[in-house]
């Protein structure tokens, strides 16, 4: 607790404040796992055990958000109404896909997408050209590539940019043609165009990847290519 109370790491208190509860609660479950194992192995008492392990832990404070439906109504609706004058300030973030976009209104904060697909159906084409789509709207996103290494993932988005073929980039084999269209696509990308590529190791977790997330300027879409 002290640590999280440095001044130079104050941004970080709320990681730890959840860290320190999630240590907490696994202590709890781990205290009552073992306290039914005893029950089982001394008394033979099913019942008892199964009562002990669905025995409720107190949830932290503030952890919850309590509605009621009939009292909640007349400021519901004021919500809704305010929302929809101010798509701007409540909306999401557009992938960039109108046909998504219609329908989600946008990818929000806390929301989690899910993208499913067979082998080569165009699962991290479509991740990346949703990376630069966001990043035009200058935002910063983190691309994490674990099925890609990074320079083949670098030379996908480079297409998609440029609208140059992917295997020039692969190949090393863009004519000056290429190159030309290519800087001048990456020229005129907004001056705050901010898509970081980061490639971690097959097996990492997703602990990892928030532990790096820890170590750079927050960021408005994270989105992970992996299989």
């Amino acid at each position: 607790v002290a640590e999280a109370a440095a001044p130079e790491d104050k941004q970080h208190i709320a990681y730890y404040a959840a860290e320190i509860e999630h240590t907490w609660r696994s202590n709890q479950v781990q205290a009552k796992m073992l306290n039914a194992i005893e029950v089982l192995k001394d008394r033979k008492d099913v019942d008892r055990a199964v009562e002990i392990l669905q025995n409720e832990i107190p949830t932290g404070k503030n952890t919850f958000i309590q509605g009621d439906l009939a009292k909640d109504l007349t400021p519901h609706l004021e919500e809704m109404k305010n929302r929809a004058a101010h798509p701007e300030i409540y909306g999401g973030i557009p992938i960039g896909f109108p046909s998504i976009d219609s329908v989600t209104y946008g990818h929000s904060r806390g929301e989690l997408i899910v993208v499913v697909g067979g082998t080569g159906v165009g699962k991290s084409m479509t991740l990346g050209q949703v990376a630069i789509n966001v990043a035009r709207r200058r935002k910063k996103v983190l691309l994490v590539t674990v099925e890609n290494d990074k320079r083949s993932y670098m030379n996908r988005l480079y297409s998609n940019i440029a609208g140059v073929d992917a295997w020039k980039f692969k190949s090393s084999q863009l004519d000056k043609h290429d190159e030309a269209r290519w800087l001048n696509a990456m020229g005129n990308l907004p001056e705050d165009f901010s898509l970081n590529v980061v490639e971690f190791p097959l097996g990492c977790s997703a602990r990892d990847i928030w532990y790096f997330m820890r170590t750079i300027p927050e960021i408005d879409m994270l989105i992970v290519d992996q299989i």
